[in-house]
């Protein structure tokens, strides 16, 4: 008799872990790559990070190992080479806020509202790059200044308690997903920075017959006026 009255609830209850769910954005989105036009010039230096705001705080946190992993990708294998005579290296500074009291916030809302009310969440996670190309002198020939934004999205639909832990569940895979991508795009920025300067760099590589073979030809002959 008691399971019987209770059974309705039982069967809502389970209704609700069913509907439950969240949508999660996680950006920026990739950026299309293509192959270099050219000899690779530069090979990878060293990749330097540096922390600020609340974040620095934390061990272990950060850019710098997925922005080495994004530079041995695949997909820029032929814009760097090990035995290219340019060096790049790459100094990351990188800024965001502590999740922690954000997420604590959204918590007690959602028990505030016993999880029927939809609720948002929003990250952000600020990255300067600064890409140096050096001589194998040590000299400083290029210096491109890139910006780059993570962001993770999250809309926790009722019931709001089941849809925050399977985000929870997932957030470190999301966290890995949305600073592989970050790099890939500082990658792909600095890469195409590069191609775009390949003309003045390329002779300071030894790569004077390239830059002919690339060069825009000159049109031949005499003016004519009118």
């Amino acid at each position: 008799m008691i399971f019987h009255k209770k059974h309705p609830l039982i069967l809502l209850s389970v209704v609700f872990v069913f509907i439950s769910g969240c949508a999660i954005a996680v950006g920026p989105n990739m950026l299309p790559v293509g192959p270099l036009n050219g000899k690779p010039i530069v090979r990878v230096g060293k990749v330097e990070e540096t922390l600020t705001g609340t974040w620095a705080s934390y061990p272990n946190v950060g850019f710098r190992s997925a922005m080495e992993k994004a530079l041995k990708r695949k997909e820029f294998s032929s814009h760097f080479s090990n035995e290219a005579p340019l060096v790049l290296n790459v100094r990351l500074t990188s800024d965001h806020a502590d999740d922690n009291p954000r997420v604590l916030t959204i918590a007690v809302m959602s028990g505030i509202t016993f999880g029927f009310l939809p609720l948002t969440y929003d990250s952000v996670w600020n990255i300067q790059c600064e890409a140096v190309v050096q001589d194998s002198g040590g000299s400083t020939v290029a210096q491109y200044v890139l910006q780059e934004a993570g962001t993770y999205h999250i809309s926790c639909f009722p019931w709001t308690p089941v849809s925050l832990f399977f985000a929870a569940l997932r957030g470190r895979g999301d966290a890995r997903k949305m600073a592989d991508q970050t790099t890939f795009v500082l990658t792909a920025k600095i890469v195409s920075a590069i191609e775009a300067d390949y003309l003045r760099l390329a002779p300071m590589a030894g790569q004077a017959d390239t830059v002919k073979a690339l060069a825009p030809p000159t049109s031949s002959g005499s003016a004519l006026s009118f």
